[in-house]
């Protein structure tokens, strides 16, 4: 019998539970929503959300060499090797590490470091003392302490606790530094402070082998000593509102860092590959993370042909020395005598001044070159590129980097570096014990790095050898100031060889830096000038003035020239004799002839007086005296420059202006790379057009004096056919200069330059002239020269050899005597010929002329003597 009320009851019942809660179809559709979200959410990261996901792969791309160098035979000048740089951050590094037992394993592991050695480039900036090495807080914001703190420091110091807490005895290796009246901070001792005997004092043997809890427990301690004071607006600004444990950290972190205050230190660079894989177990055995101690793939610069003493890299203005633009201290190494290819320039950093100058200047200049986007200064940032990238600072690595900003390349050149790719294998965290921390990657794939451009140089590998062998017997047989040489190929303008030496320690290149009179060598190109001007004739006529010399008279003003010694005694000469016999006289006639307007003018337009703009580094524009009203002083700076006096020029500026009088008037700049490869592509680089600035007519005319010179004038004794035989064309011109009373010896000036560490003032400069250092002859400077130009039979290729020697000390002054021999050997190099032909003279393989030289080794020696 049915309850009354019960199915009514019943269905009530279900109602109510009905509207309480879900209903069955609801239910399923609301699990069916939770679990279509998950669904899509997890689509969205692995399709569309790139990069959120976790992923195994990992890349990782080689250094690229941008280009190497090689001679104009294929002989590698310049390669790049890939090996590592190791770097340190020692804010991060001493937090949790040892500096004492890191720099014993780290010193181990390099193989030729000691754990000092080690040491001062992995700490911050310290100083070494009887006991350790000392560090000082330089920019206290939080360490910055009144009496009253220092007061509780001093405690806190001596008990090695804060108040309330149990000590164990004084902190070692931290204490108190005055800074002025009534304000202390600290100074420290790194190595003492983090060491393991200290830890284990004060945490005990158990404790102290975690480095990490000493850290902490000081930083806590000194957080506590600094509560309340007033932060610094920037550190008040990055410091979290609220306290508690981010802002204790924060804290922390801020006082660790006026004590670490270095981000970034490099211990060693370049290192090998081996001696990179020992630095790296050594990170894995010790946990040594990543951003603590790191191996940064490089590149290490190999220049071949030059000896390991040349130094691989320059870091200009250094501390304390501040450089003037434009003086001998523009680059910051001198040339080793032993480096016969300081022409490839070095790579190398700026120093933090010169950065950020350049860093301005590129900002004004190109500001697209800069990034604006990042989130620091960037022109900060540029300078700090500029002072840890290392890049080419000069010579034909300077001129090769640069040829590179021209956009042609970007089409022509295939660029990539060598890269590969790993996937790490995941492992579960209960189960890494048993791999024993080295998880395994596998292989995934590789590219091959593009083959690497080179640069043919136009430079001759073994010539360039016995030239500057050649010029550093001429500097110690003369014990001369500078010594420099050039060979140039004359149609092409192709260097095969250049370089210079000093006798002092002297920066910069000589052929592009160092300015001379040339002196006689610059007749020929003032008979160029006249003889394209028409205003003389080859066979005319011209008085000698012998023996008095020449007075030239300007109403009441009169200047006498004398004349050189040797000079013809005839009491008239022709104008090819005039020049062949190098006769002052005759070209002060001939050159003051010229309007001074239009002499000046094509001396500028040969090149003399404005930089060539080779692009190897520092230059000198040399000195072209200014026109006044129009014109020069007729017996003065007219007469003068007639004749080689009163000019400045370079060695690079004086070859070319030669070699265009030997290309016969057509001016072409002179080069120093000549193709461009690729794999097995070729690129040549065009020959400059050129343009014409002399006469055909005359240039031949100039050439033919330059022979009747070595067959019968001052070129006679070392170019003559008996003493020079085998050319179809050989001409000479020398030259012998002597400095006037009212400039200054290098001999007098460089020295006191060198005493001094900076260039010379004004005054400093004027207060040597008339002065000389032990000058033999006369007491008297002078600049010896020798131009040789020659041509073999059956061929059209000439080479032209100019040979400059400033202030020899050793007797002998002439062009001829000094700087001639050594042009003709060259000479006779470039074309593949004994140098010794005539003389009986010991030859220099090519084998041997990067040894160790002597006078008694010197090619001409004894034709020295026997005249």
């Amino acid at each position: 019998m049915r309850r009354p009320g019960g199915g009514q009851g019943w269905r009530q019942r279900g109602r109510t539970a009905r509207g309480a809660g879900l209903r069955p179809a609801g239910a399923f559709f609301a699990v069916a929503a939770v679990l279509l979200a998950v669904s899509g959410k997890a689509a969205h990261l692995v399709f569309v959300a790139g990069g959120s996901q976790p992923d195994p792969v990992t890349a990782r791309t080689a250094p690229w060499p941008r280009f190497e160098i090689a001679d104009r035979g294929g002989r590698a000048l310049a390669v790049s090797v890939e090996c590592f740089d190791l770097t340190v951050s020692p804010r991060a590094m001493w937090r949790s590490h040892t500096p004492a037992r890191m720099a014993r394993l780290i010193a181990r592991a390099l193989g030729d470091a000691t754990p000092d050695g080690v040491l001062e480039r992995a700490l911050p900036p310290t100083v070494p003392t009887a006991g350790g090495r000392l560090a000082r807080v330089n920019q206290p914001a939080l360490l910055h302490f009144d009496a009253r703190r220092a007061a509780r420091v001093e405690a806190w110091l001596r008990r090695g606790a804060l108040q309330g807490s149990r000590g164990k005895g004084p902190i070692d290796g931290l204490w108190l530094a005055a800074t002025g009246p009534g304000t202390w901070t600290l100074e420290w001792d790194p190595v003492r402070l983090l060491s393991e005997q200290t830890r284990a004092r004060h945490l005990g043997a158990e404790r102290s082998q975690r480095p990490d809890l000493w850290t902490r427990r000081l930083l806590g301690d000194l957080a506590q000593l600094v509560k309340g004071v007033a932060l610094p607006p920037e550190l008040a600004r990055a410091m979290p509102e609220r306290d508690g444990p981010a802002r204790r950290q924060a804290l922390r972190d801020a006082i660790w860092a006026e004590l670490c205050p270095t981000t970034f230190r490099v211990v060693r660079k370049r290192l090998d590959p081996l001696t990179a894989h020992a630095v790296s177990e050594l990170c894995r055995a010790e946990a040594v993370s990543s951003w603590q101690l790191e191996l940064r793939p490089c590149l290490d610069r190999r220049h071949p042909v030059r000896p390991r003493s040349a130094p691989p890299i320059v870091v200009r203005s250094p501390q304390g020395s501040r450089p003037r633009a434009g003086d001998e201290f523009a680059a910051a190494l001198p040339t080793p005598r032993d480096d016969a290819f300081a022409v490839l320039g070095h790579w190398g950093v700026l120093g933090p001044e010169d950065a950020l100058e350049r860093a301005r200047a590129e900002r004004d200049r190109s500001p697209a070159a800069l990034d604006w986007w990042g989130t620091g200064d960037p022109v900060a940032e540029r300078a700090w590129e500029l002072q840890t990238q290392w890049r080419p600072l000069s010579g034909l690595e300077l001129l090769c980097s640069r040829e590179f900003t021209d956009r042609r390349w970007e089409e022509r050149l295939e660029e990539g570096a060598r890269s590969y790719t790993r996937r790490t294998r995941q492992v579960a965290r209960d189960r890494r014990r048993s791999w024993d921390g080295r998880v395994p990657n596998y292989f995934e794939a590789a590219t091959d790095a593009a083959d690497v451009p080179r640069f043919e140089s136009t430079l001759d590998c073994e010539l360039q050898a016995a030239l500057h062998t050649t010029l550093v017997g001429l500097l110690q047989q003369h014990d001369a100031a500078v010594a420099q040489a050039i060979a140039v190929e004359v149609e092409t303008g192709d260097v095969l060889a250049v370089d210079g030496v000093y006798g002092y320690r002297i920066s910069g290149f000589a052929p592009i830096r160092h300015a001379f009179t040339p002196g006689s060598t610059m007749k020929a190109v003032t008979m160029a000038i006249a003889l394209d001007q028409g205003v003389v004739a080859p066979q005319e006529r011209f008085a000698t003035y012998v023996p008095g010399g020449i007075v030239l008279r300007d109403g009441q003003h009169q200047r006498h020239i004398h004349e050189a010694e040797g000079a013809p005694d005839a009491d008239h000469v022709t104008a090819e004799q005039g020049l062949a016999q190098s006769v002052n006289a005759v070209l002060v006639q001939i050159g003051t002839r010229v309007p001074a307007a239009v002499l000046r003018g094509k001396l500028i337009d040969l090149g003399y007086g404005r930089r060539p703009g080779v692009g190897l580094g520092p230059e000198t524009p040399g000195h072209v005296p200014r026109l006044r009203n129009g014109t020069w002083r007729r017996i003065y700076e007219h007469a003068s420059v007639s004749f080689g006096h009163e000019l400045g020029v370079s060695l690079w500026q004086h070859a070319a202006a030669l070699a265009t009088i030997a290309r016969g008037g057509v001016q072409r700049p002179l080069r120093m790379v000549r193709a461009v490869e690729q794999g097995h592509v070729r690129w040549e680089l065009p020959l400059e057009p050129g343009r014409r600035v002399l006469s055909a007519r005359a240039c031949a005319e100039v050439r033919r004096m330059l022979a009747l010179g070595a067959l019968e004038g001052t070129g006679e004794d070392v170019a003559s056919p008996e003493r020079c035989p085998g050319f179809a064309y050989l001409g000479t011109k020398t030259g012998t200069t002597e400095r006037v009373d009212s400039e200054v010896s290098l001999h007098v000036a460089w020295p006191r330059q060198l005493e001094l560490g900076r260039p010379l003032t004004r005054d400093e400069h004027a207060a040597l002239r008339g002065l000389r250092n032990g000058l033999a002859i006369g007491d008297r400077c002078y600049t010896s020269s020798m131009c040789a130009l020659g041509r073999l039979p059956g061929s059209d290729r000439e080479v032209l050899v100019l040979v400059v020697v400033d202030e020899p000390r050793s007797g002998k002054k002439f062009g001829i005597d000094v700087a001639g021999p050594a042009a003709i050997s060259l000479l006779r190099r470039a074309y593949g010929l004994r140098p010794d032909v005539g003389g009986g003279e010991r030859a220099l393989l090519p084998g041997q002329v990067r040894g160790a030289f002597s006078a008694a080794d010197l090619p001409w020696a004894e034709a020295q003597e026997d005249r």
